[in-house]
């Protein structure tokens, strides 16, 4: 595999610690995510949509807090 490849496959799948306010905002966002689909589920009769929002609010929740991951740990002071 050549090394800018390799590179890239450990910068894509790492974990770091939070750093500056990141685990803050990390809670703040999760928390937000939480209540929706909470809301989610209460107004929304079972059936596919019910299923493909909350697996939606997932998708949204991941990438946010990818974002968050791989962003500037002083963004929102």
């Amino acid at each position: 595999m050549p090394t800018e490849t390799k590179d890239r496959t450990r910068s894509t799948f790492a974990q770091v610690a939070p750093a500056g306010n990141q685990a803050q905002r990390y809670a703040m966002l999760n928390g937000a995510f939480m209540d929706l689909e909470a809301k989610i589920n209460l107004w929304v009769p079972p059936g596919r949509e019910k299923a493909l929002a909350i697996t939606k609010l997932e998708e949204a929740s991941m990438w946010a807090n990818k974002g968050i991951s791989r962003g500037d740990d002083t963004f929102g002071e």
